[in-house]
């Protein structure tokens, strides 16, 4: 019975904490995703101006 409860602890520990790591990242992710979009058209509009 003891096992039983640490393993639902468990569940609810990763069912609760690894969707807000995951969330974390993908906003992590997508902040860099924008800067280097950003970046990259920053980069394309310097060029022109040069040619």
């Amino acid at each position: 019975m003891k096992q039983n409860i640490l393993i639902l602890k468990n569940l609810i520990y990763k069912l609760y904490f690894c969707p807000q790591i995951l969330h974390c990242f993908t906003q992590l992710f997508y902040l860099i995703s924008i800067c280097q979009t950003t970046f990259v058209i920053s980069i394309m509009n310097k060029k022109d101006v040069i040619i």
